[in-house]
């Protein structure tokens, strides 16, 4: 009896760890034989009937060296097809992400204050794509809010495996600055007299430094000259922000000599009381033994 014909195995080759294989086939068949796969002498499966065309005998997934033996079903006369295909796994590559920032309570744990940037480094590939587009190793991002970053890396076989890190973004605190004072036209407006305290109360954080040193929320200035006073507030997470208050010093009255006065006759017409000089703005109310006499006179 006449062997099968012999056909040429294909297919094989490489494939990544924990992908669907490679499809190992026969470059032709014939209607009347059956054909059994083996990898490394072990049967792969049950036999396939041949179509008079070629055959696949689907993806395989192990490794090694792939052979297959044609057995005429009518006389069981037997040949091992031509040559073998190789089936190869490639590792995939292991991804890692390094962190790097300074924000926020602790270095390099990924958590920063809003508007802090971190600098976020991949490795253990030839190639990356983040998931923000760029393809570099390290990026350098400023997330307003938590934000998970996501890089695909591919070694040099092309197998590719994905990555990821979050970056925990906390918000700035909201300081404020309340002012108590009773100098001026108003109280607790930052507008206050020469010489006057004003008490400036900050909030909003858990730690405070004023520009001028202090570290308690609550300061007591008397500026000789408008002054702006700035607080940074730190909250327990370590994240910083400022605010300002500005405290405007109005100059007092120039100082003239009060003018006149003197003796009169009981039933006169008195004497004058004047000023030595006067500034346009100011009001001058005259008092006599702590009493006020008649209206304010505008200075000239």
């Amino acid at each position: 009896y006449d062997l099968p014909t012999a056909y040429s195995v294909t297919g094989g080759g490489n494939y990544c760890s924990g992908g669907d294989g490679v499809a190992v086939g026969l470059s032709g068949s014939q209607t009347s034989v059956n054909y059994q796969l083996y990898c490394n002498a072990s049967s792969v499966g049950s036999a396939v009937q041949g179509t008079g065309s070629t055959i696949s005998f689907g993806k395989q997934t192990a490794a090694g060296s792939y052979t297959v033996v044609a057995t005429n079903a009518t006389t069981s006369c037997t040949d091992t097809m031509t040559g073998n295909k190789s089936v190869f796994i490639n590792a995939l590559p292991t991804p890692v992400i390094s962190v790097s920032e300074s924000s926020g309570t602790a270095s390099n744990d990924g958590k920063i204050c809003a508007g802090a940037s971190v600098t976020l480094t991949a490795s253990g590939g030839t190639s990356y794509k983040w998931s923000s587009g760029q393809t570099t190793a390290a990026i350098t991002v400023s997330p307003a809010s938590t934000t998970t970053y996501t890089v695909e890396v591919t070694n040099a076989n092309g197998c590719k495996v994905s990555a990821s890190q979050t970056v925990t973004v906390y918000t700035l605190p909201s300081p404020g600055i309340t002012v108590s004072e009773t100098s001026g036209t108003a109280i607790n407006d930052g507008v206050i007299c020469v010489g006057a305290p004003v008490t400036l109360t900050a909030s909003g954080g858990s730690t405070y430094r004023w520009n001028g040193g202090q570290t308690t929320p609550t300061i007591t200035v008397s500026p000789s000259a408008t002054t702006t006073y700035t607080v940074d507030a730190t909250n327990a997470n370590l994240c910083s922000a400022s605010v300002l208050q500005t405290i405007t010093v109005d100059a007092l009255p120039a100082v003239y000599s009060v003018t006149g006065g003197g003796s009169y006759c009981s039933g006169g017409d008195g004497v004058i009381v004047g000023l030595s000089g006067s500034q346009y703005g100011m009001n001058y109310q005259l008092y006599c033994d702590a009493c006020s006499v008649g209206s304010a006179v505008a200075g000239t």
